[in-house]
């Protein structure tokens, strides 16, 4: 069975890196504590990764799903944002706004689509290589799949003779 160590673990030195920086943005306190890798290129995507999340965070809190620093294991958000901005360096204009439309309403998307390209572009100058989105959409799959089968609900039949109980999936 995989974990979310083992997810996690397969993700490059420099998306750890964002993933930790995008987990600044709940855990500001922390934030000294945690010295990041090639800490200018970070230090500069702060900004524009707090106002997207700034932005979700505003119309749903609930989808900003972000761990604490120095955990192990990653959250599907997290693994999402990651598939967006790699989506967005590759080009890939209809991912970004599947991905933006499911979290946010349409009068947001031009704001998030706008901070996901300064977040690209700054990536993008600093060298950070392209990562694939192929592998963080697998990523994403395993880590919904494994989820999925670690809770499931039984609902109790209270009607029936037995009272028995059902898997829902």
């Amino acid at each position: 069975m995989m974990s979310d160590s083992i997810v996690y673990n397969t993700l490059a030195a420099e998306e750890i890196s964002l993933v930790n920086s995008m987990r600044q943005f709940t855990f500001q306190e922390e934030r000294d504590g945690y010295l990041l890798r090639n800490q200018h290129v970070y230090s500069a995507v702060d900004a524009p990764i707090r106002r997207l999340l700034g932005l979700l965070w505003e119309y749903d809190p609930f989808v900003v799903d972000l761990y604490g620093p120095g955990d192990p294991s990653v959250s599907v958000f997290e693994l999402q944002l990651l598939y967006a901005i790699a989506a967005r360096r590759a080009g890939h204009s209809t991912i970004v706004s599947e991905v933006l439309a499911w979290w946010l309403p349409q009068r947001a998307l031009t704001g998030a689509k706008r901070e996901l390209s300064t977040i690209a572009c700054i990536l993008d100058q600093v060298g950070m290589s392209a990562q694939s989105i192929e592998r963080l959409k697998a990523h994403i799959l395993a880590l919904t799949s494994t989820r999925r089968r670690n809770h499931r609900l039984f609902i109790v039949n209270s009607q029936s003779s037995t009272a028995g109980c059902r898997v829902v999936h």
